[in-house]
């Protein structure tokens, strides 16, 4: 079965700001799955 990990973090920033961010993060394996005002759901499978 498949095990995930969470995370939740806040990004203030705006466009081409928000983007590095992300990229960033999906670069080390973590997959967006939610956003809520600036709070961004985060996930990736661990091992």
């Amino acid at each position: 079965m498949k095990k995930f990990e969470y995370k939740c973090v806040p990004i203030l920033k705006l466009g081409k700001g928000t983007t590095k961010d992300l990229n960033r993060y999906g670069a080390d394996g973590w997959e967006l799955i939610c956003v809520w005002v600036f709070w961004h759901y985060l996930k990736r499978e661990i091992e």
